[in-house]
């Protein structure tokens, strides 16, 4: 058991023996060496897809509009502010061009 564990980092052998996320709160046993083992291979799993994730790069979402679109996107917000200043919510809803 000691050489599996001696794999692994230390932070996935907290979360594996955490009593409230680990092995102890799935098993009522104690576990076999591969029970351990395919917990640590799964913690390390999940870990690298967050890491591998937030390694990308986020969309750039104004990159994905035109000035035009982006003018036309803000003339309509303000015209719906002031719907709804004036207490005109119906006219606020609907649709616009």
């Amino acid at each position: 058991m000691i050489a599996v564990m001696s794999l692994y980092p230390a932070h996935v052998l907290q979360e594996v023996v955490s009593p409230t996320v680990g092995i102890p709160r799935r098993l009522k046993f104690l576990p076999s060496i591969a029970e351990v083992a395919d917990a640590c291979d799964a913690i390390c799993v999940r870990i690298a897809t967050e890491e591998r994730k937030a390694a990308q790069p986020k969309p750039d979402r104004a990159a994905e509009t035109t000035p035009e679109q982006q003018e036309r996107m803000k003339q309509r917000f303000a015209s719906l502010m002031a719907d709804l200043a004036k207490g005109r919510a119906e006219n606020a809803l609907e649709d616009r061009p």
